[in-house]
């Protein structure tokens, strides 16, 4: 590693998505304190907000790490589509910063220094990085609580994409009902984030819940689904509607399923489904049979 002057600046990289700074942390930050006489750290900050991989805001981070080292700066660099946009923004940010200066970049250890393909030197921290960890586990605290809050008004309000699957096989239509329900449904749950595509999620879901497969997935309609589970609340399900034929397997009920039944087209009416289902049921008429 090149030795730093007394008057050079120093870049820290980094995500530093933690409750709180680690030990490692710590004594990083302080060498580079020590080797420059001025030090910033850029807080890389993603499009979406409060996700698993990245649930502290940029604000939070700011805080956590000013509370350590106050007379550290500390910017956000936003993500860009490509590294070299994003290099170029960090150059961009660093240059009205410290203009015409000699500027030192490190890694702190995360990795978001081999994205960097920009004008500067970069460098791996010299000093040790304890692993980052992010607490999961419940604190009893009012604090902790406002936090859970914060978070997830910090959210868009999401639409759950769900799949339901008109099976039919010689004019009969499968149909399922679910424990402590009397009413029948269309099979079908939750798109997954593994799924290629929803015409994955449709053949999965009536695997799942039926034990058969399908065949001649077709797309019929999307439509909002008045699930009791969140009439109160800002994010609501859609549902993409698709009708299959039968292709092989004998029916069995599985996974939160009580009862599969095979209906005939002559004896359906909206009477046997369940409220939220009925809506389905009226495309399935006006686009099957």
């Amino acid at each position: 590693m090149t030795q730093n002057t007394a008057s050079n600046i120093g870049v820290i990289l980094g995500h530093y998505q933690v409750p709180d700074l680690n030990k490692g942390q710590i004594e990083q930050i302080e060498k580079h304190t020590t080797q420059h006489t001025q030090l910033s750290i850029f807080l890389n900050v993603t499009p979406i907000m409060t996700s698993k991989n990245n649930p502290l805001d940029f604000d939070s981070r700011k805080e956590m790490l000013q509370s350590h080292f106050p007379n550290v700066t500390v910017h956000p660099i936003k993500v860009a589509r490509t590294n070299k946009a994003w290099s170029q923004a960090l150059d961009q940010q660093i240059e009205k910063l410290y203009p015409q200066q000699n500027v030192t970049l490190y890694d702190n250890g995360e990795g978001l220094g081999k994205h960097y393909k920009g004008k500067h030197k970069i460098e791996q921290s010299p000093s040790p990085l304890l692993a980052n960890h992010i607490e999961y586990e419940f604190i009893p605290t009012a604090d902790f609580r406002a936090g859970e809050i914060f978070a997830l008004n910090n959210q868009y309000d999401k639409v759950f994409t769900t799949i339901d699957v008109a099976v039919t096989h010689k004019k009969k239509l499968l149909l399922a009902r679910k424990p402590n329900e009397k009413l029948f449904r269309f099979i079908g749950g939750f798109s997954d984030p593994t799924d290629n595509n929803f015409e994955t999620t449709a053949r999965r879901e009536v695997e799942e819940e039926a034990n058969i497969k399908i065949k001649k997935v077709q797309y019929l309609a999307s439509k909002k689904i008045d699930d009791w589970r969140y009439r109160n609340e800002q994010d609501k399900i859609i549902t993409v509607f698709f009708a299959a034929q039968y292709k092989s397997g004998e029916i069995k009920a599985q996974d939160d399923i009580a009862e599969l039944k095979w209906f005939s087209f002559s004896k359906l009416n909206k009477k046997i489904f369940v409220k939220e289902h009925r809506p389905l049921f009226k495309i399935f008429k006006q686009k099957v049979f």
